[in-house]
């Protein structure tokens, strides 16, 4: 009897070590799922770093972008962001230009750093500043509003755009197996994934409506019929940190197709992400000057409605003030000029790498 209930206890500790390995094993699907989670769930990051480029088969360029930058989204309807961006020469006699960028909740504030003679010239213009110092500051919504932007303009609230991105999960489904390796001496799991065609659609039009407050318009949902096309057509990989389970890099390649089905653009990316849920530093600098009235105000004043804008801090005598009939920008926070010098040098030792290789 002694020996049965022996056996028993056995077969019962042995299968209750098994169904916790099955439970805790790492798969494809869990990696995947634990990864992008995060990733919409996330408030902030401290490391968010964009690199874009596409190929015009038809021109034979290559064009691109990169923003290397810290981001707080925990209003996602006003995300916020500092850091810099690289726009890529247009051809190859052309210069790549880079300078600091960074997205308040109503304001957007600018400094060139390496960019053409004539955008130097301007800024040096507008901000009455010949050593190109001060940051320019423009209205944000006025801004994308003129420069063609105004779907980026959410008059949804932020929570239902949260839940409407959480819906973006099981959009994704892992299309191989784990590959192991390390990143900055930690271990990583690598798993290639796709997009469902048959859910990127939904998931579109869901996220519109949450972010317009509105049902989609009927070019909106031609658009999202010509997204589905791209992202299901495309080939992803995401890497996480073994322990954490926090994203350490998100990549991915999309073919764009003509109505012939030849190959016009491809497109490849990758998201270098760090520091979820941390403390972030983001506000506008000190040296700055409102430009909004110079620029974009005079051609939207008359076309959009006066915001309800506080004036910027008194205190700063770099900052224009409000005047009558002006629109003027809120600043909710001021930081040191420190935190963007960070991001250039950060971008610098980047690029130094990169020639490395």
């Amino acid at each position: 009897m002694k020996r049965a209930l022996l056996i028993f206890l056995a077969i019962l500790a042995i299968g209750g070590v098994l169904a916790l390995w099955w439970y805790l094993r790492d798969t494809p699907e869990k990696v995947l799922r634990d990864g992008m989670t995060a990733i919409v769930t996330a408030k902030t990051a401290k490391t968010f770093n964009l690199d874009v480029s596409w190929t015009d088969y038809r021109t034979r360029q290559t064009s691109g972008f990169s923003s290397y930058s810290q981001i707080d989204l925990k209003d996602l309807a006003k995300p916020r962001s500092l850091g810099v961006l690289r726009l890529s020469a247009s051809d190859v006699k052309g210069q790549e230009q880079t300078g600091d960028l960074i997205l308040e909740k109503d304001a957007i504030a600018m400094r060139p750093r390496s960019v053409k003679a004539e955008w130097r010239q301007l800024a040096q213009e507008l901000t009455q500043d010949p050593l190109g110092d001060t940051f320019m500051l423009v209205n944000r919504d006025m801004f994308l509003s003129q420069q063609g932007y105004e779907e980026a303009l959410a008059r949804g609230a932020s929570e239902a755009i949260r839940k409407a991105l959480s819906f973006a999960v099981p959009v994704f489904v892992a299309a191989g197996d784990i590959t192991p390796g390390t990143s900055d001496g930690l271990e990583t799991l690598a798993v290639p994934f796709r997009a469902d065609k048959n859910s990127i659609k939904p998931f579109i039009l869901s996220f519109i409506t949450a972010w317009n407050s509105d049902n989609p318009t009927p070019k909106e949902i031609a658009w999202a019929d010509s997204v589905t096309e791209m992202l299901a057509a495309g080939k992803y990989r995401i890497v996480i940190a073994k322990i954490t389970r926090e994203p350490v890099e998100i990549s991915g390649e999309i073919p764009q197709y003509d109505a012939q089905g030849h190959e016009i653009k491809h497109i490849k990316f990758t998201l270098a992400i760090g520091g979820l849920n941390q403390k972030v530093s983001i506000g506008i600098p000190e040296k700055t000057k409102d430009v909004t009235n110079q620029t974009v105000a005079k051609q939207k004043l008359q076309a959009l409605p006066q915001a309800k804008l506080k004036p910027l801090p008194t205190g700063t005598s770099t900052v224009d003030g409000a005047k009558a009939g002006q629109v003027s920008t809120s600043t909710p926070k001021l930081i040191n000029e420190r935190e963007t010098d960070l991001f250039n040098k950060y971008y610098e030792d980047m690029q130094r790498k990169k020639r490395q290789y």
